[in-house]
């Protein structure tokens, strides 16, 4: 598997950085509000509906704490690996300590064994940011680490809160005292009278030499793995007792409050599942095949594992299904399910592992992703290894009804991790199986759905895009959403007429034609021939007998659905319009190339540094031993410090000018290799001599965090200017550009992103059968129900931003654009459409999206452009839509 960060990884990283960065300017709660707030949007795809108001999670702890939210399979710990770094700089050190908690015993060994594992990607993420320098240990081992370990190397200490519970006499030992730490406190408090109040003490009133209070002088950066596990009070008593410098939490569920559903965490990171699906890490969506009973269940998944092997070919996949037995008191034991994959099935016991609390048989069947392995399936009852992740699984089947298996949720995320991270070409290796007894239709889906969102990390609307039903023919699941099936219509008994009187007349209207009712014995028959909105269905499963009403609601929305599918023009077979892309000559590559990010970003003279490069938002106050230290967006003001705290040690001890010219190099080096060694060198050296005619290097050094941080600024200043050069060249001042027909949107499976618009309105001229990225009121919607309604209009595309299968247009050299709507009219031609309300019309970004639709509609024959804004005293949209059809038309 490839670890080179993902681009919603890259973007966890960034923000987290980026708070990190301002809470040491303006402090954590208003660093949260700007990011939490307002740099997450829909624009970026990542946006954060937990954000709010920052608040203290653990009473009287002042220091950053935030937590992302990623959902399972999206690698968190990876990005907590990567995330010690961020927190390093937030620390100014470059030996942090880092107490890592895991959420359980076994979670907590194994993550100790991965970060001690050198050839292990989180190791190598810690090692690639600090060097070999690093230790990690296992809390048991807390009274081997040496005093120097804590300034010479990077201490990752792996626990548990409850290991810092004072309940158990082997437990107490982290807050005894320990004769042979001394020396640590001789080095961290070299004066116990000046030791802060919050310290432990002995019965004289002296400082106790425990590891509880080492942590506390140390600072220490806390990881929170699995977040949502550590809100007890135990926890934050723990969090107290340490006095971290900084709290970074990971999960997929942040929790709230049950009484006022106020959040538990501040979530300033929210990534959609869609994120992972579209960085090839996850298998999506899940097909649900629900069959009369278990052993039609178990033939289902047999025969999807061999459809599966047979896809993979030379992919160098072996399918695994994992099965879920019954409990040994129950019907179908472990043995019996072995048993009949053995007798009915004639499956080799080579080929099956059975792993629960008694037989352990993954723990020597060896690596299940090397090519001399057999196992084919795996047996297991409740759960299976914490931490178990084989990405082969790829089909989930259970023996009992899903409702009432309450660790579904475990054996359903084991399936979803995607080989390599990379997408197959055939389709059915990017999904995900499930084969489940069910006799109430769709109900299995339905409760895989709500597993999904609420144990692991999916949001609601995700969920329902996430799990998908599917019909098993031939040896296969056929294709998700059968849509042959509802030709004539859903019929529904129900015991009374539907009542449709509380509807909006529009909708009553819509639904007088779409419905047929007719009596039938002492009730109705209701026939659904199109779609109806989401208060008509409600109305007539209102009106189905009581104890029907939950598998017709689910029969319903399912059918609905199906009946949208089989609507669509995508689905009809109906062809939408190639778009236009821009092209050039390349003299370096001798041929045409599409102008695009990657190509405009290898033309860019990335190195070529102007002479004058000194930075101007940075500068340095000295007032005795005190320094001030102000940024283009803030100051930080250090004065005499304790000697306890890290940052001052290292900074008195550091080796001079040489050194922290060697460092800044090291600071501002860019992690993807645009930047020559001589570049970085040139920079940091004329910005040191410069600085250096007015403060001494000890002043230098004390402030050598934010220095590195004004010169990433230049930096980026540089970066903007060369990037804006080679746009201007490649595009404006190139005579051999050319813009003609080449991307064409999928012709049937276009993503919805997760959000797939619910709202009562019917649009009737949409491409796809779902809508995605479009909330039920607001402008936009006001937009595409203009573009749906306005005449000559034939379909639209709800184009959505940063999905594989999105129309983009660059607009800078590391920049896309994803225009709102896509619109074909009648005759052919083709319409861009993009919406921006009063408050952002305005603006570079804004100006740089108008003026490239510009640039394609210039250079095409056959495709236009509109930036709809809304603003006082202009055209209402509806007026600025029709006057650009009626322009396309006489063109």
């Amino acid at each position: 598997m490839s670890f080179e960060l993902k681009e919603y990884q890259r973007h966890v990283l960034r923000q987290l950085g980026e708070f990190l960065r301002l809470a040491r300017i303006i402090g954590a709660a208003e660093a949260y509000r700007e990011i939490s707030a307002e740099n997450q949007s829909d624009e970026d795809g990542y946006e954060n509906r937990y954000a709010g108001q920052y608040h203290p999670i653990v009473e009287n702890l002042d220091c950053p704490h935030v937590c992302v939210r990623v959902p399972t399979a999206g690698g968190k710990t990876y990005l907590a690996a990567h995330a010690v770094g961020l927190g390093a700089t937030y620390m100014e050190t470059e030996k942090p300590t880092v107490l890592w908690f895991a959420p359980t015993d076994a979670i907590r060994t194994q993550t100790a064994a991965m970060l001690e594992n050198r050839n292990h990607p989180c190791r190598i993420a810690i090692e690639n940011r600090f060097g070999f320098d690093v230790a990690v240990y296992d809390i048991e081992q807390f009274d081997i680490i040496r005093p120097q370990d804590f300034s010479d190397r990077v201490c990752i200490i792996v626990s548990t809160t409850q290991m810092f519970s004072t309940r158990q006499t082997f437990l107490r030992r982290i807050y005894a005292t320990q004769e042979s730490f001394e020396p640590h406190f001789r080095r961290f408090l070299p004066e116990p009278e000046a030791a802060p109040e919050s310290l432990e003490r002995e019965e004289d009133g002296a400082p106790k030499l425990s590891f509880a209070n080492l942590l506390h002088l140390t600072r220490p950066l806390v990881i929170l793995d699995e977040a949502h596990r550590f809100v007890s009070g135990l926890s934050h008593t723990v969090l107290q007792r340490i006095n971290p410098a900084c709290v970074l939490e990971w999960t997929a569920t942040p929790r709230e409050k049950p009484d006022d559903r106020q959040p538990l965490h501040n979530v300033l990171v929210n990534i959609p599942a869609q994120a992972l699906f579209d960085e090839q890490m996850v298998k999506l969506p899940i097909a649900v095949s629900e069959h009369p009973d278990w052993e039609s269940a178990v033939s289902g998944a047999v025969a999807e594992r061999k459809s599966l092997a047979k896809s993979a070919g030379g992919e160098s996949i072996r399918p695994i299904v994992l099965y879920q037995a019954q409990d040994k008191d129950e019907e179908i034991t472990v043995a019996k399910l072995k048993a009949h994959l053995m007798e009915a099935h004639g499956i080799e016991e080579s080929a099956i592992a059975v792993h629960t609390g008694e037989v352990k048989e993954l723990d020597t069947a060896g690596d299940l992703l090397s090519a001399g392995c057999k196992i084919e399936h795996v047996i297991t009852v409740k759960a299976l290894v914490e931490g178990w992740d084989c990405p082969f699984a790829y089909v989930l089947c259970t023996v009992s009804n899903v409702a009432s298996e309450t660790s579904i949720e475990q054996l359903l995320g084991r399936i979803m991790r995607m080989p390599n991270a990379r997408h197959r070409a055939d389709q059915k290796l990017n999904r995900a199986y499930a084969h489940v007894p069910e006799t109430t239709p769709f109900a299995a889906a339905e409760c895989l759905r709500d597993k999904l969102a609420n144990r692991l990390g999916f949001e609601e609307k995700e969920a329902r895009w996430a799990v998908q039903e599917s019909v098993l023919v031939d040896g296969g699941s056929e294709e998700l959403f059968q849509v042959r099936d509802v030709a004539d219509g859903i019929a529904v008994e129900t015991a009374e007429k539907p009542d449709f009187s509380q509807l909006p007349a529009e909708d009553r209207a819509a639904v007088e034609k779409a419905v047929d009712i007719q009596p039938a014995g002492d009730g109705w028959n209701v026939r659904i021939k199109e779609p109806i909105p989401p208060a008509a269905q409600k109305a007539v499963v209102a009106a189905v007998p009581e104890e029907n009403r939950a598998s017709e609601k689910i029969r319903l929305e399912a059918g609905v659905q199906r009946l949208l599918i089989a609507r669509a023009p995508a689905y009809r077979g109906e062809k939408f319009a190639t778009m236009p892309s821009l092209f050039f000559y390349s003299s370096e590559q001798e041929k045409e190339v599409i102008v695009s990010t990657d190509t405009l970003y290898e033309m860019a003279q990335w190195n070529d540094l102007a002479d004058d490069c000194l930075i101007d938002d940075f500068s340095i106050k000295e007032r005795g031993r005190t320094i001030e230290i102000v940024l283009a967006n803030g100051r930080v003001v250090y004065g005499e410090s304790a000697q306890y705290e890290m940052p001052l040690v290292e900074a008195e001890n550091a080796a001079g000018e040489r050194h922290l010219a060697f460092w800044l190099e090291k600071k501002v080096r860019d992690p993807g290799g645009r930047y020559l060694p001589a570049t970085l060198k040139k920079l940091v050296k004329i910005n040191l001599e410069a600085l250096r005619k007015k403060h001494s290097a000890e002043v230098l050094v004390r402030a050598k965090y934010q220095l590195a941080e004004a010169l990433k600024h230049r930096l980026a200043r540089h970066e903007h200017e060369v990037s804006e050069r080679t746009f201007q060249e490649c595009l404006f001042d190139n005579e051999s550009i050319q813009c003609r027909p080449f991307f064409e949107f999928p012709p049937r499976d276009y993503q919805t992103g997760g959000s797939v618009y619910a709202g009562s309105f019917k649009f009737k001229k949409h491409y796809y059968p779902f809508i995605g990225g479009l909330k039920s009121d607001g402008e936009e919607f006001e937009c595409a129900r203009i573009i749906d309604s306005a005449q000559h209009v034939k379909y639209w595309i709800r184009n959505l931003p940063k999905m594989a299968d999105s129309y983009s247009i660059p607009v800078g050299v590391r920049a896309n654009f994803y225009p709102d709507f896509v619109v074909l009219l009648d005759n052919g031609k083709l319409l861009i459409v993009e919406y921006k309300g009063g408050h952002l019309a305005d603006g570079a970004k804004s100006d740089r999206k108008k003026q490239m639709g510009e640039f394609i509609e210039r250079h095409s024959d056959n495709c236009f452009f509109l930036m709809v804004t809304k603003r006082a005293g202009a055209p209402g949209i509806d007026a600025q839509i029709r006057d650009k059809i009626n322009e396309i038309l006489r063109a």
